[in-house]
């Protein structure tokens, strides 16, 4: 999967799968560093259990350059609007 198809996804989290796609890694790679150090990923990212899970405009932000946590915050705040 690449950074434009993943733009248009109309979902607001991504999975392990479709973020190692994008950046054309092991899947595998992915969930060990979750499990060592989520903070080192360097995009926004939470645990559900045994499942990670990546919100989808803190990826794109941090793909493109922009600042994740900003952007993450920006969208939860519209989604709190929205509610």
């Amino acid at each position: 999967m690449r950074l434009a198809e993943i733009k248009a996804l109309d979902k607001d989290f991504l999975t392990v799968a479709e973020i190692a796609g994008c950046l054309r890694m092991d899947p595998q790679l992915i969930r060990d560093q979750c499990e060592k150090d989520i903070k080192w990923l360097g995009f926004p990212a939470c645990r559900c259990g045994h499942s990670f899970r990546f919100p989808r405009e803190g990826f794109i932000a941090w793909a493109t350059g922009q600042t994740p946590m900003l952007v993450y915050e920006q969208s939860l705040q519209r989604m709190e609007v929205r509610a």
